[in-house]
């Protein structure tokens, strides 16, 4: 479970490890184009599935424990 949420995590911050690669020049940008591309980014199509897999993996934890209760 650790592995998968790992994998999760690494896959949805490839967007902002680009943003911060170029050499650091982010630094030498306007601050409002900045502000804008990481809004940009915050709003990406795919954010729903990790939300989706967040529910899924708090579900599947709260099932768990509550087996072991009964």
């Amino acid at each position: 479970m650790k592995t998968v949420a790992t994998l999760c995590g690494l896959f949805f911050s490839v967007a902002a490890t680009a943003h911060h690669t170029r050499d650091h020049m982010m630094l030498a940008e306007d601050a409002g184009q900045v502000v804008a591309a990481t809004r940009e980014g915050a709003n990406g199509p795919l954010w729903w599935i990790l939300w989706l897999l967040l529910a899924l993996v708090l579900l599947l934890g709260f099932v768990r424990w509550w087996q072991r209760r009964t």
